[in-house]
């Protein structure tokens, strides 16, 4: 559900959105889970990140820089801190904010966080959210997540 203060938020379409080969709605196969091993090295106990979600999840993923949360097996919500994580249209960890409204346009919010400056750009088709957390003007953690 889109919260109230994200109502007046024009929508921006995230249908083919990714970060790398990951889309939402993914289903972790066992050949899917060794392809994301083979590309991002062994599950960890703690990805080193923090990890703030809107969506529930009932399983997840953690590699290095990378935290996959699940829903019913299916990718719901992908954190990324990898700088070679890039979304569909390029922009990875340490992109400038700038370089994010270009690539995004302008149809966002924008709030504070516990972790920094977030801009988010919001699917209501799709109920998707992409989020960019800025500290000194810079990207430094991607958030694309199902909004529940």
């Amino acid at each position: 559900m889109i919260q109230r203060s994200n109502f007046f938020v024009k929508s921006t379409n995230l249908k083919s959105e990714a970060l790398n080969e990951i889309h939402l709605g993914d289903e972790i196969t066992p050949l899917k889970l060794k392809e994301l091993k083979n590309n991002y090295g062994e599950l960890v106990n703690d990805p080193g990140m923090a990890i703030l979600l809107s969506s529930e999840n009932n399983d997840s993923f953690k590699f290095e820089k990378l935290y996959l949360g699940l829903m019913d097996n299916e990718v719901n919500s992908i954190v990324s801190e990898n700088p070679n994580i890039k979304t569909s249209k390029g922009v990875s960890i340490g992109d400038n904010l700038t370089t994010v409204k270009e690539l995004y346009g302008p149809n966002f919010t924008s709030s504070l966080e516990e972790i920094g400056e977030t801009i988010t750009y919001i699917d209501k088709d799709r109920n998707f959210l992409l989020q960019f957390v800025i500290y000194k003007d810079d990207v430094f953690q991607i958030i694309f997540t199902t909004n529940s």
